[in-house]
């Protein structure tokens, strides 16, 4: 098979012209011509920048997406499952492809796994397909992950229940992490309610952390009723978002347990953070929640807030502890200095 037609197979396939694309393949006489199947769309390039100008019809911008995939892969991005089914018939391997690239006149070797692409691109009945003609992947290039990643809930409960699941330590951490960052429920719940879903306290924390920092209060609610919890950590992120709603969420759910304890990526409490971030409404609500008045004159820290008002003041007179000497009464006055802004 020639270049030119390597290049109208790709043409027939990506166009979803299946007679074109048999036809072709008929012509293939022998095993040595079907590796043609098994090798990247490398002429592509040449195809696109060197036949043909950028303002011929023939050149179309859509063409680049697929250029360093195998044919398979391109029949899967255009989700033709009879197109696919053909070319495996044919002899393309659905398991994983090592091929030589030609990039920037350097020689490299680039691995193909179809079964990614499949999973990715959110075509269930596809990946089926390539499971059944024997697609094989590793813990690394896993499918449940970039099923994940493509926001696929339908692909993801069906790779659970055929117990494709996560295989090493922190595989779960990684799929909620991306579910989080993307947002999505389904694929959330669908993670969180697997029975072999495995999280440690650590990690259920951070990614608490980060729903908050996030500032979706829909997620950071859902999480809560999922049963994933946190410290006086997730405080912090929400008092940087300015969120009162997101901060009063959390600390009605036990998230004030430990609200005076001094977290080390700020050297300070919550309460400090959020008087040194000049956020009025956060420190009214952490002080009706517990924050301790006593552990914030002693903080260091205090001292780097500059401004105030007499509201600011009387509002910390108002929550001090009862048990506070009088001489540190008062002493968030000299730690503050000079009254001279509005909050």
């Amino acid at each position: 098979m020639n270049f030119r037609d390597h290049i109208e197979l790709f043409q027939g396939i990506q166009s979803g012209r299946i007679e074109q694309v048999k036809s072709k393949l008929e012509a293939l006489e022998n095993n040595s011509e079907r590796k043609i199947l098994c090798e990247v769309v490398r002429y592509l390039r040449s195809f696109l920048q060197e036949e043909y100008t950028i303002d011929s019809p023939c050149h179309s911008k859509d063409y680049e997406e697929f250029v360093g995939l195998t044919l398979l892969e391109c029949a899967i991005k255009n989700a033709n499952l009879d197109i696919v089914k053909l070319l495996l018939d044919y002899g393309a391997t659905p398991g994983e492809v090592s091929y030589l690239t030609y990039e920037d006149d350097t020689i490299g070797v680039t691995h193909s796994i179809p079964l990614i692409t499949a999973s990715e691109s959110g075509n269930l009945e596809i990946v089926k397909l390539l499971l059944e003609y024997g697609a094989s992947f590793n813990m690394i290039n896993f499918p449940l992950l970039y099923a994940v990643k493509g926001n696929n809930p339908d692909m993801v409960e069906w790779f659970l229940e055929n117990t494709l699941k996560p295989a090493y330590e922190g595989q779960w951490y990684e799929l909620l992490d991306i579910a989080i960052t993307n947002k999505n429920k389904n694929i959330l719940a669908i993670l969180i309610d697997d029975p072999a879903m495995a999280l440690n306290p650590s990690e259920g924390r951070v990614l608490l952390c980060k729903a908050v920092k996030q500032n979706d209060i829909s997620i950071v609610k859902f999480l809560i009723d999922k049963g994933l919890s946190s410290n006086s950590n997730a405080l912090f992120p929400a008092i940087d978002n300015r969120n009162l709603e997101m901060l009063q969420l959390l600390l009605t759910h036990g998230f004030n347990d430990d609200i005076n304890k001094e977290v080390s990526d700020y050297n300070m409490t919550a309460l400090a953070w959020a008087m040194k971030s000049r956020y009025y409404e956060g420190v009214k609500c952490l002080l009706k929640y517990g924050a301790n008045t006593n552990k914030l004159l002693w903080t260091d820290e205090t001292e780097s807030v500059e401004k105030g008002d007499d509201t600011y003041f009387e509002l910390l007179d108002q929550y001090q502890d009862q048990s506070a000497t009088e001489e540190s009464k008062g002493k968030h006055k000299l730690l503050i200095g000079d009254i001279d802004a509005d909050w």
